[in-house]
């Protein structure tokens, strides 16, 4: 901040000088030429030293993708139990539109990560009551309906 401060004030010193230069030569006032041409090759020097001297600006970091959080276990966990709960959705809706799901038991995320069975409890499903969720390797493979109601 304080570079481009000295050079804009050396700039505006070293066009003052010219114009002081060109009015003596107009005015012929030539004894004051030969003391403002000094001055303006002071200057033009300085002004050179102080481009040469100022630091080039640092290219910003927007080409430079932000760095992501490092994911636990657990975050790959929860996340491809959300994309399991997506997917029973989608298979359940496109067989029976009206139909509504719940997890069989409490910690379902539990069940999935430790690859025990899971059990979904369902309602409007065109009489079926439970089905069996098909997970291999933390992936949905399928469902399998099951038990009907009995009225």
């Amino acid at each position: 901040m304080r570079n481009e401060i000295t050079i804009r004030i050396a700039a505006e010193i070293l066009i003052i000088l010219a114009v002081l230069a060109i009015f003596c030569v107009i005015t012929s006032l030539w004894p004051l030429v030969f003391l403002v041409i000094p001055g303006i090759l002071i200057a033009a020097l300085r002004l050179l030293f102080l481009k040469a001297k100022k630091k080039p600006d640092k290219p910003k970091a927007a080409n430079v993708p932000a760095s992501l959080p490092e994911q636990t276990e657990q975050d790959v966990l929860r996340i491809a139990f959300g994309i399991l709960q997506r997917r029973i959705t989608e298979q359940v809706t496109s067989r029976y539109p009206a139909a509504r799901w719940i997890w069989d038991v409490p910690d379902a995320m539990d069940c999935f990560a430790e690859n025990k069975p899971l059990v979904i409890l369902l309602n409007q499903a065109g009489g079926f009551k439970k089905a069996k969720i098909q997970v291999y390797n933390l992936q949905f493979r399928g469902i399998l309906y099951g038990i009907h109601a009995s009225f």
